[in-house]
């Protein structure tokens, strides 16, 4: 019978894991920490 393990590997490859709902998506992040203390000018 196939791999279970490499079935796992293959399944979590191709479809990656969902984002965590306890931590806030890096856009979201991006967005806040942007919105608080904009990057300096180089």
């Amino acid at each position: 019978p196939p791999n279970p393990l490499d079935s796992n590997d293959d399944d979590a490859d191709s479809n990656p894991l969902p984002p965590n709902p306890a931590l806030p998506p890096p856009d979201e992040k991006l967005d806040d920490s942007h919105d608080e203390a904009p990057p300096a000018p180089p």
